[in-house]
């Protein structure tokens, strides 16, 4: 039986989203703050990256100012423990307030103790990063991050809060109306298709998550599959980071990352890497 193209886009496209979520999964982290009780409670999500003989955390920016709002410390999830986010933190600016910050990143060195603490994370290198793409037309793209939905509750046995990673695959989409609404040129950012039913890895039809939470999460570039040489199985690929997730335009289905390219050409032009 002869397979049709758009069977063997889902085939290739799923099989490098399971490729990407192995190699860089792992570099995604979930963020919590101390609710009133003191309790962790999910805030967002978070890339480690290893960049220049640093350890960074990066973040949405928005993910940090909840923190600010709460009074709270903010903690990434580690291996095994909370670890406190702490020190030098660098943000985009945002003259209009955190939340019409169209990019929205923000950047923190790790410490030795920081490193410690956290165990046996992955960390994102150069190597692995999508930093010169200036179009996506006809890419595909994963989403990693952590929704608030998949990770509510405490075990209070076990005084351990939930790591419940999760992760999505779609097409680009045109982003000039999200640009207009957002008033960006849309340069700097990556649009990709969520629309309210996706199919999951086995290939069954499921209700979209909602995507609170996985601010601060990674945008993985799987390719230009577009292109009919990327469809054969055994074409070279390697998944790179390629936008950080800011936000999701429910009334128009389309995901917002910002581009890392863009986000450390501004953070090595403020001095800060």
């Amino acid at each position: 039986m002869l397979e049709t193209i758009g069977e063997a886009f889902l085939a290739v496209a799923n099989a490098r989203h399971q490729a990407a979520v192995v190699a860089l999964g792992n570099a995604v982290r979930p963020v919590y703050r101390a609710d009133d009780r003191g309790r962790p409670d999910h805030e967002g999500s978070c890339i480690l990256l290893h960049l220049r003989n640093t350890k960074y955390v990066l973040t949405a920016s928005h993910v940090i100012e909840a923190g600010a709002n709460c009074d709270s410390n903010l903690y990434i999830g580690g291996e095994r423990k909370f670890v406190k986010m702490s020190g030098i933190c660098y943000r985009s600016p945002a003259p209009d307030g955190v939340l019409k910050d169209r990019f929205d990143f923000a950047l923190m060195p790790l410490s030795d103790d920081d490193i410690s603490s956290l165990g046996a994370v992955n960390y994102i290198t150069e190597a692995t990063l999508s930093k010169a793409q200036a179009r996506s037309k006809g890419h595909v793209y994963s989403v990693i991050g952590y929704p608030n939905t998949k990770n509510r509750g405490i075990d209070e046995q076990r005084s351990a809060a939930p790591s419940n990673r999760w992760s999505y695959f779609s097409v680009s989409r045109d982003g000039t109306e999200v640009s207009r609404k957002i008033k960006v040129d849309g340069d700097q950012h990556i649009f990709i298709g969520y629309d309210k039913y996706s199919l999951d890895a086995a290939g069954k039809r499921v209700t979209a998550v909602r995507t609170k939470g996985v601010s601060g999460g990674a945008v993985i570039d799987l390719g230009r599959l577009s292109d009919p040489e990327a469809l054969d199985p055994e074409a070279s690929f390697t998944p790179r980071l390629a936008g950080l997730f800011v936000e999701y335009h429910k009334d128009k289905r389309i995901m917002v990352a910002t581009r890392i390219g863009f986000i450390l050409d501004s953070l090595e032009r403020a001095g800060a890497l």
